[in-house]
């Protein structure tokens, strides 16, 4: 099998295809109870498939001008997106408990907890990062009607790299069919980010650790052991550090919630004003009928009094 799948990519086939007459192969012979056992290591190199596109590499001036641009739900995407370094599978797996959970008044970074990875089921310790922190309140903050097992994002994989496609392009960054100059823009290149940055402060296992992938057990240290290593690594990770860029995105941020908490204030005022509004229109309603009634009474009273009078009998002048 091993040499047929060289006969293959030799003939000009991709490797996508070499992999699926492979599958078709073993299948057949798994079909009639002659299935082939190959060892890790060639089981492995037989589903080998090289990606064919290389991945853009962000910087943070990149993640700045991005956050600029975005909103709420795109930022979330790409300043949590990148603290956490999470899988797409995984990150679209918070929900709003996660968050409400936390200590968010609390020096960053913030540990997230234990997350369970999908692909390959080990442990991830991801943490939030002062950037990731106030994007997170502005979130609860607006979906306070959410229940604690709502996802936050209900999208799709595929459109969380939609989502920074979106803000790169609106970020004036020459961007065309999801690539810059070749190189594609998808949510995995926010995992790269963290990751090339961690690795500068951390060993290969505690790294793995807080992204979630696959180390060997006796590896494993304590997440307040991974908190260090996180929290020496935040200089390189944030945006929000000196520069003008970085002013002003706090600036908005704090506009943003600044905003939202008047418009809070203003619909709370106005439920009053609507409230006093209708009862007094119902006592204007309830003294308009009771006028009413009065003034038919009277009206009646000053009709029997009239008739009254006409019917008295005229009174003789005498001399």
């Amino acid at each position: 099998m091993l040499n047929y799948r060289k006969h293959i990519l030799r003939k000009g086939k991709s490797e996508n295809y070499a992999v699926g007459s492979i599958m078709t192969i073993r299948g057949f012979y798994s079909y009639y109870r002659m299935p082939l056992m190959f060892r890790k290591q060639e089981s492995r190199k037989l589903s080998e498939k090289n990606r064919t596109t290389t991945d853009y590499l962000f910087d943070k001036e990149d993640l700045a001008k991005m956050a600029l641009a975005g909103n709420l739900k795109e930022r979330y995407v790409l300043l949590v997106g990148k603290s956490v370094g999470l899988r797409a599978s995984d990150f679209l797996g918070f929900t709003y408990g996660n968050f409400r959970s936390l200590k968010l008044e609390n020096e960053a970074p913030l540990a997230l907890g234990e997350i369970r990875t999908q692909k390959e089921s080990v442990p991830a310790y991801p943490f939030l990062d002062s950037d990731a922190i106030p994007i997170i309140k502005q979130i609860l903050e607006s979906n306070k009607d959410k229940k604690d097992n709502d996802r936050v994002l209900t999208d799709t994989e595929d459109n969380l790299s939609v989502i920074l496609q979106t803000l790169a392009k609106k970020a004036g960054m020459e961007i065309e069919n999801g690539t810059i100059h070749g190189k594609r823009v998808r949510f995995h290149c926010l995992r790269k980010f963290l990751i090339d940055r961690l690795s500068a402060y951390a060993g290969e296992s505690q790294w793995k650790q807080i992204v979630g992938k696959s180390i060997d057990e006796g590896a494993y240290v304590s997440q307040d052991q991974l908190k260090g290593v996180f929290q020496r690594a935040m200089k390189d990770l944030l945006i929000n550090g000196n520069g003008v860029k970085a002013k002003k995105l706090i600036e908005l941020e704090n506009a943003l919630v600044d905003s939202q908490r008047r418009i809070k204030s203003l619909e709370t005022t106005n439920e009053t004003l609507r409230e006093k509004m209708q009862r007094l229109e119902q006592r204007l309603t309830e003294n308009n009928l009771s006028i009413d009634k009065k003034l038919a009474f009277l009206d009646s009273r000053l009709t029997t009094i009239e008739e009254t009078e006409r019917k008295k009998p005229e009174k003789v002048k005498v001399d």
